[in-house]
């Protein structure tokens, strides 16, 4: 097949290249203002919590290092903390209202942010495990990026 041959298959079948790449970039447009992008979050948290000893206290084979034997119990008080309204309300402010709620009707409360950041988070773990899941999805574009941005 020579260079000749593949020209002339373009320019015999041009107008079929150049109504598939207009219903292409046509398709593509539609898609993208009917499907806005869709942000979401998620972390992972260690939890490492240390018993105090004395020195009068007896080691205790089954719990090495001085972490406490309760784990799930310890990694449930912090879902709990980290579920809690005020951490939510805290965490609104602190992104901004507007910027967690940037197509409401009128000014954004707080607590109205809060209420969309504390319904979508969710907190996974696993049993007998330090580490907690976090999960928020759909929080919007400025609200994740300011959320990164505080992070730093």
């Amino acid at each position: 097949m020579s260079r000749n041959d593949i020209l002339f298959a373009l320019f015999k079948h041009k107008k079929k290249i150049l109504l598939g790449t207009i219903v292409g970039l046509v398709l593509a447009a539609v898609a993208y203002f009917l499907y806005p992008a869709s942000y979401e979050s998620d972390a992972k948290l260690m939890v490492r919590y240390l018993v105090e000893r004395s020195t009068v206290d007896v080691d205790n084979p089954k719990n090495p290092g001085g972490y406490a034997s309760t784990t799930d119990s310890i990694i449930g008080s912090e879902i709990e903390i980290l579920s809690s309204w005020d951490l939510a309300v805290e965490t609104a402010q602190a992104i901004g209202p507007k910027r967690v709620l940037p197509n409401s009707n009128g000014t954004p409360t707080k607590e109205a942010a809060a209420t969309t950041i504390a319904s979508g988070l969710t907190f996974t773990t696993q049993k007998g495990s330090n580490i907690i899941f976090c999960f928020l999805p759909e929080l919007g574009s400025a609200a994740c990026h300011a959320g990164v941005e505080g992070t730093g």
